[in-house]
């Protein structure tokens, strides 16, 4: 019988719209740029993006559009590693452990703001991957390690997205 058919299409279009509400939901609270954490101060990175944004309390202080993440040296990858992170350590005249300059000497990281192992934000070429860390220009870090705080700044790393084909841009 034709009675009742309407009805139950009506209930599953009803159904679907819900799904897609939900998973809408789900993708705007995964994505900190377009619902930003509303507690704290967060430095939030998407390299898809290219952008920087400092929250504090949910209201945009600062964004950054001039730097660069990690890449790859020599053959292996040295990505920025992505997650949730606090600041671990400030240091205005750090110098690396691991790294030389051209001159065989420690290299500088100056305004070093350290949230994973061996990774910070610091002034370096925004134009050159880095073996993880994130360069900023010095006035981009100056505001950055002025205004984070050790143990209380969160700093948030997106994962990058699939790469898109070129049929796809």
């Amino acid at each position: 019988m034709a009675f009742g058919t309407p009805l139950s299409d009506f209930l599953g279009a009803l159904g679907g719209i819900a799904d897609f509400i939900e998973d809408a939901a789900d993708r705007i609270d995964k994505n900190p740029l377009a619902n930003p954490p509303a507690e704290g101060d967060w430095i939030v990175v998407s390299e898809d993006r290219h952008v920087i944004v400092l929250y504090h309390e949910g209201t945009k202080v600062r964004t950054i559009t001039d730097f660069s993440t990690g890449g790859s040296w020599d053959g292996k990858p040295h990505p920025t590693p992505t997650g949730k992170h606090k600041v671990i350590s400030k240091d205005a005249d750090h110098v690396s452990s691991s790294y030389k300059d051209k001159s065989g000497n420690p290299a500088p990281m100056p305004l070093y703001v350290q949230f994973a192992p061996a990774v910070g934000f610091h002034v370096g070429n925004p134009q050159t991957r880095s073996h993880g860390c994130i360069h900023l220009t010095r006035a981009d870090a100056k505001f950055v390690f002025d205004w984070s705080h050790v143990g209380k700044t969160h700093v948030w790393v997106l994962p990058r997205g699939p790469k898109k084909r070129e049929e796809d841009e």
